[in-house]
């Protein structure tokens, strides 16, 4: 994701060479995409990484880079649920495109395909990286708590302290957050289960600095569906550069 190590600093004149030795080098444009969306250019962003697919359409990691690196951050959910299901079409095989593909849908609140897509995964490879979360997140936010609780015990603490929030286990998840002072986006996402917009809002704030990605993807996430509409998101996003291409 967007909030890994920063790229090593030959990546840019090497992704820059590449195109202009070879013009149609579609690894190459989609990683000029990812190193303009962690800039926040967010127009250079879209014209490489279309310009990846366009060159070459089986590139999956093309679409999966555009949808984590640019998309998700814009909260452009349906937009890159086009580019996964064109990524499927691709190859319908692809483990981490299903992968992806739960997450956002998971953002689009379509919690039973998110299911489908976590489980056909988990089939096929049962470590297979952050399947089993968004198995876990989808069926506690389709109310699936008994299904849920299991999977989210063994999860990073914020998701176990959203499960207690939202089955009124109120007193363990703010000692949740109270230990895990030092990941405030984590905060973001218990204060949510407990419908809390104004701790939530301000460990988004605090999250920006910390964890850009994280705060950019996660504010926009159901369990902290207490932050749609308020009116201080707009000028947090101007802040963090999230315009709209």
């Amino acid at each position: 994701t967007a909030e890994a190590l920063p790229p090593d600093p030959r990546m840019r004149p090497a992704a820059l060479r590449a195109i202009m030795l070879d013009p149609f080098l579609a690894d190459a444009h989609s990683a000029m995409g990812s190193l303009y969306a962690r800039d926040h250019d967010w127009p250079h962003a879209y014209a490489s990484f279309t310009k990846a697919i366009e060159l070459e359409p089986t590139l999956t990691t093309a679409h999966t880079d555009f949808v984590l690196m640019m998309l998700l951050p814009l909260a452009q959910t349906q937009d890159a649920l086009r580019v996964l299901d064109d990524a499927l079409q691709a190859d319908p095989l692809s483990l981490d495109v299903r992968r992806v593909t739960a997450l956002v849908q998971i953002d689009a609140e379509q919690y039973d395909a998110a299911i489908a897509n976590a489980r056909w995964v988990l089939q096929r490879d049962p470590e297979f990286p952050f399947a089993t979360l968004s198995l876990a997140r989808a069926l506690v936010l389709s109310g699936r708590m008994p299904e849920s609780a299991p999977l989210l015990e063994k999860a990073r603490w914020s998701y176990r302290a959203y499960l207690y929030a939202v089955t009124g286990r109120r007193d363990e998840a703010e000692a949740l957050i109270a230990a895990n002072q030092q990941d405030p986006a984590g905060q973001m996402l218990a204060f949510g289960g407990l419908k809390d917009a104004n701790r939530a809002f301000a460990a988004l704030e605090r999250a920006v600095p910390l964890h850009w990605w994280r705060a950019a993807t996660w504010m926009n996430r159901p369990e902290v569906a207490i932050l749609r509409g308020d009116p201080r998101l707009p000028a947090l996003k101007k802040r963090m550069g999230l315009l709209e291409r």
